[in-house]
C-alpha cells in the first residue's frame, strides 16, 4: 500500500519541477573603447492597480570612472495576469558589438536590436515580437 502511494508522489513532485521556467542565460558584459555595456531589468512589482511588465534596458559605463554615459530601454514585454508571470518573461541571450559600432541584443525569443554604442540610441529592432522601446 505503500508503495503506490509512494510513487505517485514523486510523479507529482516531479511533474511541478519541469513546469517551472529555466533561468535566464548570463550574458557578460562586453568592453569596447573604454566602455562596458551590460543590462539592467526592472520587473515591476504585479500589484493589483499596476502595470505588469519585465523592462530590459542597455547600459553604458565608463570603464576607469563607471560613470553611465546612456541607459537606454531596449523593450517591455507586458504581462498578462491570467498566466503564471514567470513562463511569460522574456530575457536578453546574446549581446555583441559589430563592425559598425552597434551593439546587437538577441533576445530569448530570437528578437534582435541594434544600438548605437557612442549614444545608446536604437537604430532598430531588427525582429521584435514584442514591445521595442520607442525611438529617441
Amino acid at each position: 500500500m505503500k508503495t503506490p502511494f509512494l510513487i505517485l508522489i514523486l510523479i507529482v513532485a516531479g511533474s511541478t519541477t519541469f513546469a517551472k521556467r529555466a533561468g535566464p542565460v548570463e550574458v557578460k558584459p562586453i568592453s569596447k573603447n573604454g566602455h562596458e555595456f551590460s543590462f539592467r531589468i526592472k520587473n515591476s512589482s504585479c500589484q493589483e492597480n499596476e502595470a505588469c511588465a519585465l523592462q530590459v534596458f542597455l547600459i553604458s559605463k565608463d570603464v576607469k570612472t563607471g560613470a553611465v554615459k546612456w541607459d537606454r530601454e531596449l523593450y517591455q514585454k507586458l504581462f498578462d495576469r491570467k498566466l503564471e508571470i514567470d513562463v511569460q518573461w522574456v530575457f536578453p541571450k546574446s549581446l555583441s558589438y559589430n563592425n559598425k559600432k552597434q551593439l546587437v541584443v538577441t533576445d530569448e525569443r530570437g528578437s534582435m536590436y541594434k544600438v548605437n554604442s557612442e549614444n545608446g540610441k536604437l537604430i532598430q529592432p531588427l525582429k521584435s515580437i514584442i514591445y521595442p522601446a520607442r525611438r529617441n
